[in-house]
């Protein structure tokens, strides 16, 4: 159900993940299903375990999670858009990729309607622009608090 619920939400909305540590299974899947991803350096996304796949080759091929799933593995596959040293860049970074997200979007399968005034801005677009606001106002805190 998180799976197709995540599916759903690409393709409804703008999804963006972090990953800050080791993401396996499910976690690796949905961060997947999201398309856009900006990985911690030292962070891992992977399906199953280095052990688990030794054991099912019968010897050691792969040394670590990180051999299998690190950033390296990610930017070449172009599961990982963006490779970041810590979480306070992580951060930074994913509220820059948010400054080109528009304050709101119709879905796709909205009929679109035009406002009496082209200038008179639409309940909708007024709430998107205030949950904007009060987004940025909360990441701006949080990076005074890592900073």
């Amino acid at each position: 159900k998180v799976a197709s619920a995540f599916s759903r939400a690409y393709d409804e909305s703008f999804t963006l993940t972090y990953v800050s540590g080791l993401s396996v299974g499910i976690g690796a899947y949905l961060a997947r299903l999201g398309c856009r991803v900006v990985q911690r350096q030292d962070a891992s996304i992977i399906l199953t375990g280095a052990a688990a796949l030794n054991k099912l080759l019968g010897h050691e091929v792969y040394a670590s999670h990180h051999e299998l799933g690190g950033p390296r593995v990610h930017t070449r596959s172009g599961l990982s858009q963006l490779v970041v040293a810590d979480d306070k860049e992580g951060l930074a970074r994913m509220l820059g990729w948010l400054e080109y997200v528009p304050a709101f979007v119709p879905p796709r399968n909205e009929a679109r309607s035009l406002p009496d005034s082209p200038r008179a801005p639409s309940d909708a677009a007024a709430r998107a622009q205030h949950d904007r606001a009060e987004l940025a106002s909360s990441a701006g805190l949080l990076l005074r608090l890592l900073g």
